[in-house]
């Protein structure tokens, strides 16, 4: 799941969101600028295990950081590079 921050990040993150379910991962963008911890509790009502978060910093370097939401764990990735992730 992508976290929503806005309509930049939006835009940012929608070919890279294609390119994931093109390699067969089901994925999908929060629907509204919210709250981090409202986002969270969505991920994890809906058992959601890693999370990508773009914010300004990210888009400036082209990449995405990835939350492992069972460990806490992040990562900062490129688009191909998150999707060589999840896809293992």
């Amino acid at each position: 799941m992508f976290v929503n921050f806005g309509e930049k990040e939006v835009n940012f993150v929608l070919p890279i969101d294609t390119k994931i379910r093109q390699a067969g991962v089901r994925a999908g963008l929060y629907p509204e600028a919210a709250k981090m911890k409202k986002r969270m509790s969505y991920a994890d009502s809906k058992q959601i295990t890693v999370v990508a978060i773009v914010g300004e910093s990210e888009m400036n370097e082209g990449k995405v950081n990835l939350k492992n939401m069972l460990s806490g764990e992040q990562e900062l990735l490129t688009p191909d590079e998150l999707i060589a992730k999840i896809t293992q």
